[in-house]
């Protein structure tokens, strides 16, 4: 089922991405028949197809599966979030989510507030980031199942740190891959997990984008070993 999950995920950013060329190719070939500009002047630079230095609100619902629990439960959830440029090189961003898992003699629930920052760089045809994130999040769990070290109430600090790399693809469309140290608790248990991520970008207009992800995570210190696809919407706040 993970695989299917990965290919799935794979699939969508692929089609996302070929989409967006697509469209370029089609833009482009119109804008080559169109009568020149009346100024002269060379077009300026294309607007940034990435998230890191852009300001904006995300919406997303995600489904995920745990798959050391027999049986596997299915989770489903929804997030809210905001990234905040703070400098030409560092974002600030805040989310919060929600997640709801339920399957035979297995029960979760799962709130968490996050904020952190994020430092980046942009060359031509990449940008390499670095991040870190503190947040709480509570956690209820009801299971007779073996091997779930969680405690029946987990309310906890927690903290994370990740690191990833964003590829543009043209003026509407970015890449962006990232490993990290996640949902680290700073009390009994350490749960924590690594964290695989891939996602794609396309922004539909000058204020509406969409995106799929996927998200591999591997616990460690009584953390769930689950697979998550997420899709959302994001909107623009104010122009680059």
């Amino acid at each position: 089922m993970k695989s299917k999950l990965i290919a799935l995920a794979a699939a969508l950013s692929a089609a996302l991405a070929t989409s967006s060329l697509m469209a370029d190719d089609t833009a482009g070939a119109a804008a080559t028949g169109s009568a020149p500009s009346d100024s002269g002047g060379s077009p300026g630079p294309a607007p940034y197809s990435g998230t890191l230095g852009r300001t904006f609100i995300n919406l997303d619902t995600a489904v995920a599966r745990y798959s050391d629990l027999a049986p596997s439960a299915e989770a489903l959830g929804f997030g809210l979030g905001a990234n905040l440029p703070m400098t030409d090189n560092f974002d600030y961003t805040l989310g919060y989510g929600f997640d709801a898992a339920r399957a035979h003699e297995f029960r979760l629930t799962d709130n968490v507030f996050e904020n952190g920052v994020t430092t980046f760089y942009r060359f031509s045809h990449v940008a390499p980031f670095v991040g870190a994130d503190v947040g709480y999040e509570w956690e209820r769990v009801s299971t007779s199942l073996a091997g779930v070290a969680l405690p029946a109430r987990f309310d906890r600090l927690e903290y994370g740190l990740n690191a990833g790399v964003e590829v543009p693809l043209n003026d509407s469309a970015s890449l962006k891959a990232g490993i990290g140290d996640d949902d680290s608790s700073l009390r009994r248990p350490h749960a924590r997990d690594w964290d695989y991520r891939l996602s794609a970008n396309y922004w539909l207009g000058s204020v509406v984008g969409t995106f799929v992800g996927a998200d591999v995570k591997s616990g460690r210190g009584g953390a769930l070993n689950a697979t998550e696809l997420t899709l959302g919407f994001r909107f623009l706040l104010g122009s680059d």
